[in-house]
């Protein structure tokens, strides 16, 4: 389950190895499944938010070539703002 993390605006934050493509979409449907109260299934598809095989790729290649330090994307999704980095840092936001 993820961890509350303690800044004001993050609900919660998670971590997932970043050499392995699943892992960040899985982590990011389980972030907000958590957040929002209901059922992976109940969620918007998170292809109408982003392409989750893109986000996978650019988060290995992050991960492989840099270290994942210079990766950070940021999008919406389910009513909240969702925040991954290719170090395999996962924030789910509250939105105003």
């Amino acid at each position: 389950m993820p961890a509350h993390a303690s800044g004001p605006a993050t609900l919660l934050r998670a971590q997932f190895d970043p050499a392995e493509p699943a892992e960040p979409m899985e982590t990011i449907v389980e972030c907000l499944s958590h957040a929002t109260g209901v059922s992976p299934l109940e969620l918007a598809p998170l292809y109408e938010s982003l392409d989750p095989d893109a986000l996978s790729r650019l988060v290995a290649h992050a991960d492989e070539k840099t270290d994942g330090e210079s990766l950070s994307i940021e999008f919406r999704s389910n009513g909240f703002g969702v925040a991954v980095s290719g170090d395999g840092e996962l924030r789910i936001v509250a939105l105003d």
